[in-house]
């Protein structure tokens, strides 16, 4: 029986914890306090997720697009101190996307709405309106 508890033991201890999910809605952004100073900070892909460090223990993580990334941290000593999947998804109110064939606007509704800027919506506005003034 012993020869068991000790078998079990080692796989418990052996088996990697798989990384928790952490949720961001997109534009906006959460602080993380970490246990220990951090050396390492991997980024799976800064399209989706960014990550600030304010100092060696607190960091911004900013929701930049759809999608999941991941996200490891280790500190000094070599040892993991954050390890999570990052999943970017869009706000839970206040946010509306209408869509018109392949064209789509978001507003930002509270109370009332108004079209939410993006970079891209904007540079496409730029472009709309130098074809339209070009001779």
């Amino acid at each position: 029986m012993r020869l068991m508890l000790a078998a079990l033991s080692a796989l418990a201890v052996a088996a990697p914890a798989a990384a928790e999910t952490m949720r961001i809605e997109l534009d906006h952004s959460t602080r993380v306090r970490l246990p220990s100073p951090a050396r390492d900070v991997l980024l799976a892909n800064p399209d989706v997720a960014d990550v600030t460090m304010l100092d060696t223990r607190n960091l911004v993580i900013l929701g930049k697009a759809y999608g999941m990334t991941h996200l490891l941290i280790v500190d000094t000593a070599g040892r993991t101190v954050f390890d999570r999947n990052l999943v970017v998804s869009a706000p839970v109110k206040g946010q509306v996307s209408l869509y018109r064939g392949p064209e789509q606007r978001t507003y930002a509704c509270a109370p009332d709405c108004e079209v939410a800027t993006r970079k891209e919506a904007a540079q496409g506005a730029a472009q709309a309106v130098q074809t339209q003034s070009a001779p």
